[in-house]
């Protein structure tokens, strides 16, 4: 359907790694784009066409576009942005337009850019569902560089939509699956697989989706999804309790949870060790214990325009959790010893 190929932007991460995948299950050419410096050995086996790209030069994200007749673009977690407000918002503003004007510049007719479902959390509670395509958040209205920079770079692509361009937006939670070079939720997993777990009887919902699901939904975007609209890419809602249960199943672990806590507080401040001990972090990195607040602030979430419009049914977080130990037990991030699971502190 779009020949000669969609290029993808950011094809050496987490997410657009498994979206080179899906491209190339359904026989899409495609041309992935790398960083000077990104992991690459987690994509040995792709068979495509990789492009180093600089996206602060504007020839090089031109040479990379040329011919092409798609775009799908999936930004870096950069942990830098969650402590460096104001440079963060600006990058992201000026390699979306970097990338978005050279899409002009060599007639690259769709466009889909992969934002996050925090840019639709509001103030009012959640309701039944969780939120969903209709919330926007606000920029200012939290003291949070994440949620910031991407709210404005979303604002930016609205731009553009009103001045011609054929421009989806899809939104996923928080993704987890294999081949999660990066950290984000396998880190979380890693840990309660090794006997860090919370306090139970965590009433506040989170929402992970898999990699897989979230690069079907992004394809399923590029081929029939609106433009201007946003898509929701989300599984299902969780209790943390349910969470917890899941990995120490799925992994294995014969374990008893704690009792109920009686100050939600304490959960999530546990909730937040768990994280920091899982990815071998120290104190003095609160940044990477940012990755499951964001979880926890984006919340539940609907799917019901994925499962609709995209025609993707995301897969139940039994599968990815265990897809996700599995994996960590291949690269050495997981071992067993004296019959348990154990982190051997092997880096990736």
């Amino acid at each position: 359907m779009y020949g000669p190929v969609v290029a993808v932007i950011g094809g050496s991460g987490f997410v657009g790694a498994h979206v080179v995948r899906e491209l190339m299950a359904k026989k899409i050419g495609c041309r992935p784009s790398y960083q000077k410096g990104d992991p690459l050995w987690h994509v040995a086996d792709l068979d495509c066409p990789w492009q180093m790209i600089e996206l602060e030069r504007v020839s090089s994200v031109r040479s990379f576009l040329r011919q092409a007749a798609a775009l799908i673009y999936c930004p870096r977690l950069d942990l830098q942005e969650m402590t460096h407000k104001r440079e963060a918002k600006r990058r992201g503003v000026r390699q979306l337009r970097i990338i978005l004007d050279a899409c002009r510049a060599e007639g690259v007719g769709r466009i889909v850019y992969v934002s996050t479902a925090a840019t639709m959390v509001v103030d009012e509670p959640a309701g039944k569902r969780g939120y969903d395509e209709s919330g926007v958040y606000v920029p200012g209205s939290r003291d949070d560089v994440f949620f910031e920079a991407r709210g404005v770079m979303e604002a930016e692509i609205y731009r553009y939509v009103a001045t011609g361009s054929d421009l989806t937006m899809v939104l996923p939670t928080t993704p987890v699956g294999p081949d999660d070079v990066e950290m984000g939720a396998a880190g979380l997993i890693r840990a309660l697989a090794t006997g860090w777990v919370p306090q139970a009887g965590a009433e506040q919902l989170v929402n992970f989706v898999d990699v897989r699901d979230v690069a079907s939904g992004v394809v399923a975007a590029l081929q029939r999804g609106r433009s201007g609209r946003r898509y929701a890419l989300a599984g299902q809602n969780l209790r943390v309790e349910r969470l917890v249960k899941i990995v120490t199943e799925q992994s294995g672990r014969d374990t008893e949870l704690g009792t109920v806590a009686d100050q939600r507080r304490d959960l999530v401040g546990r909730f937040k060790e768990t994280v920091a001990h899982g990815l071998g972090l120290s104190p003095g990195r609160p940044q990477q214990q940012y990755l499951l607040e964001r979880a926890l602030r984006i919340g539940p979430v609907s799917n019901q325009r994925l499962r609709g419009e995209l025609a993707v049914t995301p897969r139940r977080p039994e599968q990815s959790v265990a897809d996700t130990v599995e994996w960590l037990c291949r690269v050495g991030a997981l071992g067993w010893r004296g019959g348990q699971l154990c982190r051997p502190g092997l880096p990736l």
